[in-house]
């Protein structure tokens, strides 16, 4: 008998056990939060823009296109604006000038031939640049690379090797000394 109710007890702690013990367990407990990022808007820039030396030459009456000397000129745009909105570089070439005195040339035209474009840093597509452009000293400015809307968005280098980049001074405009003509260089703010 003793033995009867005492397994009567170990069934029913052991039924309590087995039921019971749900009762107790911790349910799911669920929480939530957020993730966020912010973004600002950055600027567009010209970073930099190539100088263009085309050396030293001795006037030979048959000459008149003479190549960048050396270097690989490069142009830089980064657009960090977030908002896709394309760009376009645009260049001119000004009046040449020398010192002491002499005449400058009054014609001469510089030639960037085609140039490619490089991602610094970025997957975008990349900006258009134009396979010739052509630029008549003292004359108007003409479109080098294009970034069309959603596209040339980070850091882009536009680069040249120096001899494709020409000045072409007719000879009867060839004269003695050292010439120099600014090149305006304009980044806009549309494609």
């Amino acid at each position: 008998m003793k033995k009867r109710k005492l397994f009567a007890v170990i069934a029913a702690v052991g039924i309590l056990f087995a039921f019971g013990a749900t009762g107790f367990a911790a349910g799911a407990d669920t929480k939530t939060s957020e993730a966020s990022i912010e973004f600002k808007a950055g600027i567009l820039e010209l970073n930099s823009v190539p100088a263009l030396d085309f050396g030293a030459h001795t006037i030979d009456g048959t000459t008149t296109q003479f190549p960048m000397a050396d270097g690989t000129p490069s142009m830089q745009v980064a657009d960090a604006r977030g908002n896709g909105a394309g760009w376009k570089v645009t260049a001119a070439l000004g009046a040449f000038s020398t010192t002491g005195g002499a005449t400058p040339i009054e014609s001469a035209t510089i030639t960037l031939g085609q140039g490619t474009s490089r991602a610094t840093g970025t997957l975008d597509t990349a900006p258009t640049v134009k396979q010739a452009v052509t630029l008549a000293a003292n004359g108007a400015s003409d479109t080098v690379a294009t970034a069309a809307v959603s596209s040339g968005r980070g850091t882009w280098n536009v680069d040249w090797t120096a001899g494709n980049i020409m000045i072409d001074v007719p000879i009867q405009h060839q004269r003695t000394g050292t010439h120099t003509a600014t090149l305006t260089w304009t980044l806009e703010d549309a494609p």
